[in-house]
């Protein structure tokens, strides 16, 4: 069965949309407040289990993440040509 675009039917799809739309709003506004409660203790247990490692009072921990093989920047730059002005 072959469906035609009509005035009518776009009316339809117009008033659909609007009702979702108010529909989304009303509901998130109902329980948009605990997901956002609930994902925020998610984040926070995540970070506070990270944090918290098995280290003592006092001690310094260094975490290093540069590479040990460490090339000088000025060997790639090539060679230094002096400019003279012409008059």
């Amino acid at each position: 069965m072959i469906y035609t675009a009509s005035f009518i039917g776009l009316l339809r799809v117009l008033l659909y949309m609007i009702v979702f739309y108010y529909l989304w709003k009303v509901v998130m506004r109902l329980i948009g407040p605990f997901i956002k409660d609930y994902i925020i203790s998610k984040v926070f247990n995540q970070t506070n289990n990270t944090t918290t490692k098995n280290y003592r009072e006092g001690e310094t921990i260094v975490d290093r993440t540069q590479s040990k093989s460490k090339k000088n920047k000025s060997d790639n730059l090539g060679e230094y040509i002096d400019y003279e002005e012409i008059d």
